[in-house]
């Protein structure tokens, strides 16, 4: 598919009005980093090919000042409707810490100590980014029926999260009882 998924995460975020390229990168990082990321190597041009297949169309400067920005057409809207329509593909996990672990007996406990605990670290860091959404999604004057999904969002990324830190957590002590043997 020409332009992969990311033309759907754009289309997504257009939909709530006009981004520019660095805006959507903001919200990819800010609001869908729990679950879906995006590279301005994937943004440009993803809306490139958009504007091109008439989907989406770039405000003219007069409209927008100095960024350019981009909104959505009704061609795009019925378009990612379209695809909210059809069933999803299968969720492919990429993890290398537990990619890692599967040939961790290789190495000594302690090479991999650091890095379990850097790993607890950055999940925590998650951990706060996702309870700022759901106090922020609570500030938010965002449509009724959006904000229900968006709580529904967040919730997924605080169990993940949870059930992350619950496996790290088992994953240190086990590295930590064979570091003393």
């Amino acid at each position: 598919m020409k332009g992969g998924r990311t033309k759907f995460a754009i289309l997504s975020l257009l939909r709530l009005g006009p981004l520019s390229g660095a805006e959507i990168k903001d919200y990819c990082q800010s609001r869908f980093g729990q679950f879906w990321s995006e590279s301005y190597g994937q943004i440009y041009p993803a809306l490139n090919l958009l504007c091109e297949q008439g989907l989406i169309r770039k405000l003219e400067d007069d409209e927008i000042g100095k960024s350019k920005k981009y909104e959505i057409l009704d061609t795009g809207r019925t378009f990612l409707r379209e695809w909210v329509e059809t069933p999803s593909s299968d969720r492919l996990v990429r993890d290398e810490l537990i990619l890692k672990m599967f040939s961790a007996s290789m190495v000594a406990p302690e090479t991999l100590l650091s890095e379990i605990e850097s790993a607890l670290s950055k999940n925590a860091e998650n951990m706060a980014k996702i309870e700022f959404g759901i106090a922020t999604l609570r500030e938010m004057n965002a449509a009724k029926s959006d904000a229900g999904y968006w709580a529904l969002i967040l919730r997924s990324g605080q169990l993940m999260a949870s059930a992350r830190q619950a496996w790290l957590e088992e994953v240190l002590a086990h590295v930590q009882a064979r570091a003393k043997n």
